[in-house]
């Protein structure tokens, strides 16, 4: 279904609704995943990974800004958003940190926040080079440190960045499920009380749920990948030794 670029299920029309589209990010994730070995050749290198990933960066930024997105979803800036992440992460790798204090980094990463707002309301979306370079810089702080006034490195903050893919995915079955009875239905028209009150239901059920999803499946499957991770390590390892002892 997601390679396909379709919504629908089974042939029953306008399913895609169900979880509010999300699954249109799946197919780009998924191309990232088959490209991992090819970036893995410039990462093994440590002087190398940094301008290659600004290099990219830079050449998908100048496309993006000759090219805008004219359509939804917009593949021409989705691989600078892929290439941001992985600059801001070479630089913090390379220890290329911004040297302010965290009150300072965070008042500068919040009017660079409130930048991308205001150019997504002015321009339409913010899928446009010059959003990508004000969310790169408020991306880049953080990754240097910046805890946006110890909000991000707070228990709540963490725990919610753990299970945010399961809200992400999960927030349409959600809200389908608690509205399709009718006295939800009746009680989110009758006024805002009774809105906010539903909508604060469904916050909480949407944190259970993707947390349960979390345990069961993702952290499942990364236990699994460390799992063979280190067996293939170990495995190398032993080969390494063997024949060490027979030369």
């Amino acid at each position: 279904m997601v390679f396909l670029n379709t919504y629908d299920f089974n042939g029953y029309t306008e399913t895609w609704r169900l979880l509010v589209g999300v699954v249109w990010s799946l197919r780009f994730e998924w191309f990232f995943y088959f490209s991992l070995p090819l970036l893995a050749l410039a990462a093994r290198s440590a002087t190398m990974h940094l301008p290659i990933a600004a290099g990219a960066l830079t050449i998908g930024l100048i496309y993006a800004a000759i090219y805008p997105p004219a359509y939804f979803p917009p593949v021409e800036i989705l691989p600078a958003l892929f290439l941001l992440g992985m600059t801001c992460g070479s630089l913090a790798r390379n220890r290329v940190i911004a040297p302010l204090t965290n009150p300072v980094a965070s008042v500068i990463c919040g009017m660079l926040i409130c930048g991308v707002f205001l150019a997504s309301a002015s321009q339409g979306d913010s899928y446009r080079a010059g959003a990508v370079i004000l969310l790169g810089g408020a991306f880049y702080l953080i990754a240097s440190g910046c805890s946006f006034f110890g909000v991000l490195t707070s228990r709540p903050a963490r725990r919610l960045g753990n299970v945010s893919f399961g809200i992400y995915l999960l927030q349409g079955l959600v809200l389908t499920l608690v509205f399709s009875v009718g006295w939800t239905s009746k009680l989110v028209l009758a006024g805002p009380l009774g809105y906010w009150c539903m909508v604060l239901v469904c916050a909480a059920l949407l944190v259970a749920v993707a947390t349960l999803a979390h345990v069961w499946v993702e952290r499942t499957g990364i236990e699994l990948g460390k799992r063979l991770g280190q067996a293939i390590r170990n495995s190398r390892d032993r080969s390494r030794t063997e024949k060490l002892l027979i030369s």
